[in-house]
């Protein structure tokens, strides 16, 4: 499965389960450097599938990693070195909020609860005060200050429209 995220003149494509992350520029269309799995998590790591990446600011790189195919984490980056900034455990992107620099992600508690959360490019995590974060369908962004929660209930389908300050 192949996975693409673009940000300003760059487009990131993850091919299989992360075996190789590639840079292409969009100007161009050409390649401009290719990374594999170990450039980013080293030769110990070796049973990590990548299945989802984020890129914004031409600096910034979210991936969310399942190692040994039972620990599900969000892993930050700095972006072209691969410098490591933060590992969240049980966490998974949701939505990118390409204006504002943030990541709205799930994460699963000790309590084996579901909190939706706001995170920021420099690893800074705030929980938002959605209830029922279980059901959760789908987060859409609307505006700079908006974005609407769609969520399962039994047989019917609840909408929210959430304001944040934080943008």
């Amino acid at each position: 499965m192949k996975y693409l995220s673009i940000n300003n003149h760059f487009m990131l494509i993850k091919h299989g389960n992360g075996l190789f992350i590639d840079k292409y520029s969009l100007k161009t269309m050409e390649l401009i450097k290719r990374w594999s799995k170990t450039d980013f998590y080293g030769e110990e790591e070796n049973t990590i599938d990548i299945h989802r990446i984020e890129f914004y600011s031409n600096s910034y790189l979210a991936m969310n990693s399942e190692i040994n195919d039972e620990n599900n984490v969000l892993d930050l980056f700095i972006f072209p070195n691969i410098q490591h900034i933060r590992r969240l455990e049980n966490s998974y992107l949701m939505l990118y909020l390409p204006l504002n620099n943030y990541w709205i992600i799930k994460q699963i508690n000790e309590n084996n609860q579901t909190n939706i959360c706001l995170l920021d490019q420099n690893g800074q995590l705030n929980r938002l005060n959605i209830i029922n974060s279980e059901n959760i369908n789908g987060i859409r962004l609307f505006g700079k200050h908006f974005f609407l929660v769609i969520r399962q209930i039994k047989n019917s389908i609840q909408m929210q429209l959430f304001h944040n300050d934080k943008f």
